[in-house]
């Protein structure tokens, strides 16, 4: 499989600092990363004003993913 691009890289470092919602991050690198196993997809609360209170998909970073960046950096 193909390295990660920059901009996988970026949303990777953005959800290893907290999980982020799967509808803000590009399909193709969300499938990339959990494909790869750097990433996992969790249902936690939705951040938006529309859905308050209901679970929703997140993205978080495994510790596979922890690990990557810290080769990457």
């Amino acid at each position: 499989m193909k390295p990660l691009s920059e901009h996988a890289i970026a949303e990777l470092k953005d959800i290893a600092a907290k999980p982020v919602p799967c509808l803000s991050v590009n399909p193709g690198c969300l499938h990339k990363l959990c494909t790869m196993g750097l990433a996992r997809i969790v249902s936690l609360p939705s951040p938006f004003k529309t859905h308050r209170g209901r679970n929703i998909e997140h993205i978080e970073a495994t510790d596979s993913g922890r690990e990557y960046l810290k080769g990457v950096l």
